[in-house]
């Protein structure tokens, strides 16, 4: 007696047992009345059965005949903009210079680059001490001024004479008793030095605008280039 033929139903997955003379030929599903085609051939094998041995060999077939859907390696790249140079991307995507290899995106050629020290406290106080002195030298100017001529006469001149000296400043030359020291405080002297005590304080007040706040940041130290 010949061995029955295992087959399942593609709609129900009901599996029912046929003779070997339907082979090649359908039979209809107990369950659910679908045509079910039989395997033709001598012992066929119902791939359609989970089992160990049915895996095994569809994954061999499948395997065998496994289909390459991208036979030549294409991988998609990413459309952001590339240095024409090193190929890296830019970043951000509209920057003129490369910041892995320094090629300048106008210039069609690579900038030299350089690496510079971390600014510390230390630059900065190094750097804005001579603001700090301009500073100073403008107090010291002011008050160099006042005291010149509200209080020097009265450490030059005699008592009487400083006295002279404040009340009447102008025509205090005019007198016979002038003690000849009170000339360093005559007014066209006192002039010209308020005239340079005023040029002083420009010259302190802009080289101290210009460090503290235009060129507030100390400059960069660039590091040794490795001869390596």
């Amino acid at each position: 007696m010949s061995e029955a033929i295992l087959i399942t139903c593609p709609d129900c997955g009901k599996q029912m047992k046929v003779p070997p003379s339907v082979a090649g030929k359908k039979v209809r599903c107990k369950g659910c009345q679908a045509a079910v085609p039989v395997p033709a051939g001598k012992k066929p094998v119902d791939t359609r059965i989970t089992t160990p041995e049915v895996k095994a060999k569809r994954e061999a077939v499948e395997d065998e005949f496994a289909i390459d859907h991208n036979p030549y390696g294409v991988q998609q790249m990413n459309l952001a903009p590339h240095c024409p140079h090193c190929a890296n991307e830019l970043d951000p995507p509209d920057s003129r210079i490369c910041l892995h290899c320094g090629y300048h995106m106008e210039k069609r050629a690579r900038v030299e680059q350089t690496q510079v020290y971390e600014r510390t406290a230390a630059d900065f106080v190094l750097w804005h001490l001579p603001t700090l002195a301009c500073v100073i030298g403008i107090v010291a100017t002011i008050l160099f001024l006042l005291f010149y001529h509200y209080w020097l006469p009265e450490y030059v001149l005699s008592a009487t004479d400083a006295k002279l000296l404040h009340d009447d400043r102008w025509n205090y030359f005019d007198l016979e008793s002038t003690n000849w020291m009170g000339v360093m405080f005559h007014w066209g002297i006192e002039v010209w030095l308020i005239v340079i005590g005023l040029f002083a304080i420009y010259r302190f007040g802009w080289f101290a605008f210009k460090r503290g706040v235009l060129n507030f940041l100390p400059p960069e130290r660039l590091k040794p280039k490795d001869k390596s």
